[in-house]
Formats: structure tokens, C-alpha cells, sequence
């Protein structure tokens, strides 16, 4: 961190941001000591983990609502869902959805609709680096029911692929619902949140 200072000062930098969580072991007290600060917009806790081990097995529930994802008609609607969540172009968002749909990965592609508007979506796919963790990589529900039918779904499809956990980001509107997660079984594995250290 002093050589990153050292470089980052003469360079007119005038503010540095790094994650830290309660997964790399002292990295919230090392930012601290460094005189990073709580960045107001993301504190600690801005974004959760939650696994459940699948060894649990399958919650016996109803997911009447739960749908395969189908190009054809869901495409436009999971395009301003995941351009909006990931700040990218739609161009780029409709190229990674078709992707993630074609990949021989793919453990869940998942939407809920009503009225023909899109009400939940989500993907997962396991980890690049441990396949034994599954996760999913875009999760969104408007309400506790679809998200709660969501992650019923996701659980099955994990034990249908022979993962050992399930992964799940917890972040921005989905907070709100995060007693789903632990009323499912859910474990809570780690909190993040982004510092800031002021330069100039």
C-alpha cells in the first residue's frame, strides 16, 4: 500500500477506493489502518454473501411461477435488466445473456413473469476457479415470493449438476429480502464494502 501511495500521489490522483470483507482475513482492519474510510454510498455491508450447502438437499416448495428462460420471448426484457444492473450497453448486455444461454456451463437461466412484464431473472453458472461452487451471476426478484420461488429452482438445478455450494451476491434491492436467505437456510459467509482514502 505505501509503494501504490508513493506511485499514485505525483500522478495527481485524488482519491483511491479498494473493497475490503470479511472474507480476506484483516483486510477491513488493514484499510482502517491505512486511513481508508467507509465510502458513504457503499458501506460495509453494501453487499452480502449467502451459500447454501447442497448437501441439505432439495426445499420442497411450490415454484409455479418459475420459468425457463426462452430468447425469443424474454431477451428484450433481460437486456434492461442486465444492462441497467451492470451500467453497460444494451448491445453488450444482449451479447452476454446469449452467451451465458449457450454456454455449456449454464446451471440455471430463470425468469418469472406476470402480464407480460418480468417480475424475476436470473443465471448461474459454477465458479470459474471451483466448480464446486455454483453462483449465480445476475439475481433479481420484485418481491420475496418470486425471489424465494427463484432460489428454490436454482437449489434444484445445482443438485441436478452435482455442485456442492450455492452462491449467492446480495446486493442493492435485493437487501431488502435478505431474511429470505437465512429463512431458506442460507448461511451468511461474508460482508464487503468499499473504502476510500482521500490523496490530494
Amino acid at each position: 500500500m505505501e509503494k501504490i501511495l508513493e506511485i499514485l500521489k505525483p500522478k495527481n490522483v485524488q482519491f483511491i477506493q479498494a473493497r475490503a470483507s470479511t472474507m480476506h482475513t484483516n483486510s477491513i482492519e488493514l484499510a482502517r489502518k491505512w486511513g481508508f474510510k467507509e465510502h458513504k454510498d457503499y458501506p460495509l455491508g453494501y453487499k452480502l454473501y449467502f451459500h447454501y450447502v447442497l448437501e441439505k438437499g432439495k426445499i420442497e416448495d411450490k415454484t409455479v411461477d418459475v420459468e425457463r428462460f426462452d430468447s425469443e420471448r424474454d431477451i428484450d426484457d433481460c437486456v434492461i435488466s442486465v444492462s441497467s444492473f451492470f451500467k453497460r450497453s444494451k448491445e453488450k448486455a444482449r451479447d452476454d445473456i446469449l452467451r451465458i444461454d449457450s454456454s455449456d456451463d449454464l446451471v440455471s437461466h430463470l425468469v418469472i413473469r406476470k402480464d407480460g412484464k418480468l417480475e424475476g431473472y436470473c443465471y448461474a453458472l459454477p465458479n470459474s476457479l471451483n466448480k464446486d461452487i455454483i453462483a449465480t451471476f445476475h439475481l433479481e426478484a420484485s418481491n420475496e415470493g418470486y425471489l424465494r420461488q427463484l432460489l428454490l429452482q436454482v437449489i434444484e438445478d445445482c443438485l441436478e449438476k452435482g455442485g456442492k455450494y450455492f452462491l449467492v451476491d446480495v446486493i442493492g434491492d435485493l437487501l431488502k429480502f435478505k431474511d429470505v436467505f437465512t429463512n431458506l437456510g442460507f448461511d451468511k459467509v461474508a460482508t464487503w464494502g468499499i473504502y476510500e482514502k482521500v490523496l490530494s
